[in-house]
């Protein structure tokens, strides 16, 4: 009788063992595969898009003199978002 339970409990342990095997087999093959899609979408970013000559900065244009009159205003929002408010 004890030899039966102790051979099904083996069982139980072994496809417990194997699950486990397999989701983690599971896991590393979505870990490589989003990694691989990431980097795809950052080389054909890098690939297909183009700055337009206006946004290039030091044309003295007017969007970028209006980026150099706001953006320190936006970087002191951004300061007081990430330290806190309580200062």
């Amino acid at each position: 009788m004890e030899f039966s339970n102790i051979h099904s409990t083996s069982k139980q342990v072994l496809k417990t063992e194997h699950a486990a095997s397999e989701r983690n087999a599971l896991e590393t093959k979505k870990v490589a595969f989003l990694m691989a899609f990431q980097l795809l979408s950052i080389i054909m970013y890098g690939m297909f898009t183009t700055y337009d000559e206006e946004v290039e900065a030091g044309h003295g244009s007017e969007i970028s003199q209006t980026i150099g009159k706001y953006y320190p205003m936006f970087q002191d929002v951004h300061v007081m978002i990430f330290i806190g408010f309580g200062f």
